[in-house]
């Protein structure tokens, strides 16, 4: 098929990077699997720095009085860079302020911020993954996207903190002590883009299954499909106040290139729209549907992926937010990561989902760490003094200094 078909762009013969001989698929002890997330930080500095003090002028104006506050706002509007909203503040340790920027509005101010987002159906076609005729296998996102769309990352379920989407219910809970009752930050809808199908060459993919009873399921180099990503949103018209979703099905990315350092199941991102007038940023996220009879472990099924990235983009949008570093709560005593990655501490437990019943469907979102946690605030001031939402059980006392 050429390149450019007007309903699916096949990046076949355009963006091949290489051949080899396909592989049959590598069975993996699932011991050996790591299964974790990753953030990619593609602000220019410029562009980092220019959102950090816009975030910090919103925030001096919405403390000075409503007439000089009218003024302030009046003159960011004239400099704002275009992006989604978002609302500011920060939090003391040991001496130091670690301000952050989240997405939505402000808990304090109230009201219900909506949040547009677009979804891009992504297929892969894996020259290195033949099927039992010996062709490339097809890793297809049609057949979930309706149950995607029908998960608890946009539609609304009953939560301690009220009937609401999931990320919208674990910030209320986060900032339970300081919200208002009517504080909410909700996902649109997702307007369905283009779907793309990426045809990856055997040197950047291959298949690997979990004896005895799991199923092959996909794993391509993650240098090759960043490298797929930014031609495709070339492609696509995003909107910079959306959130880019992009989902596909059980493909997930390894480092290295080594298929056996696997698997990164999602990543979320922010970076400027190249050639557009104005310095838009979008922020964007990708993760995988994981299926059951991947068999890759306990609770990792369904939308935990995308779960995870959308909490994160929502507590972290523009990847700025640092907090003090914190060990890993494995009992390894390994150290975290310095951002507020609050999907991430709850990633390495046994089962990390809180499972939810939709319309006679379990979903598998994922638990996550609240703000109070990375700022080892105590008592922490989210809903009854928890560090993790919804299972509050998973995380009882702030994280551990790492250096």
């Amino acid at each position: 098929m050429p390149c450019g078909c007007p309903t699916v762009l096949l990046l076949r013969g355009c963006l091949r990077t290489g051949y080899a001989k396909p592989k049959a698929p590598i069975s993996i002890d699932p011991s050996a699997l790591k299964m974790k997330f990753m953030h990619l930080d593609k602000l220019p500095p410029q562009m980092k720095a220019a959102i950090v003090n816009q975030a910090a002028s919103q925030s001096q104006a919405a403390s000075q009085s409503e007439a000089a506050a009218q003024g302030q706002r009046s003159l960011q509007n004239k400099k704002m860079i275009p992006t989604i909203p978002f609302w500011s503040g920060s939090f003391t340790y040991q001496g130091t302020a670690y301000p952050y920027i989240m997405a939505g509005g402000s808990p304090g101010d109230g009201g219900t911020t909506r949040i547009g987002t677009q979804l891009i159906p992504l297929n892969f076609v894996l020259d290195g993954c033949p099927d039992a005729n010996g062709n490339p296998r097809r890793f297809g996102v049609r057949g979930v996207l309706s149950r995607s769309l029908s998960s608890p990352n946009f539609e609304d379920g009953d939560y301690e903190t009220g009937y609401t989407q999931y990320s919208d219910a674990i910030q209320r809970a986060e900032f339970h002590a300081v919200a208002r009752a009517n504080w909410h930050t909700r996902l649109e809808e997702p307007d369905l883009l283009t779907p793309v199908t990426i045809e990856v060459p055997a040197g950047s993919s291959t298949c690997l299954v979990v004896p005895p009873t799991g199923k092959p399921f996909g794993a391509v180099d993650i240098d090759f499909f960043s490298s797929q990503l930014e031609t495709i949103f070339q492609l696509e018209p995003l909107k910079p106040t959306a959130l880019a979703i992009v989902l596909s099905k059980d493909v997930f990315m390894y480092e290295g290139g080594n298929a056996l350092n696997c698997c990164v199941m999602g990543f979320h991102s922010a970076g400027p729209v190249l050639e557009v007038v104005g310095d838009p940023l979008q922020t964007w996220a990708w993760s995988s549907w994981i299926s059951a009879e991947d068999d890759i472990g306990t609770g990792w099924a369904d939308v935990l992926g995308l779960s995870h990235e959308i909490m994160e983009w929502m507590d972290d949008p523009f990847i700025t937010n640092v907090v003090p570093p914190w060990q890993i709560p494995d009992g390894s005593g390994s150290c975290g990561d310095r951002l507020l990655e609050v999907g991430d501490p709850i990633e390495v437990l046994p089962d990390p989902s809180y499972p939810v019943l939709f319309d006679g469907y379990t979903y598998h979102p994922q638990n996550i760490a609240l703000l109070p946690w990375f700022s080892r605030e105590k008592p922490s001031k989210a809903i009854d003094g928890a560090y993790s939402f919804p299972n509050e059980s998973l995380l009882t006392s702030p994280s551990q200094p790492c250096k």
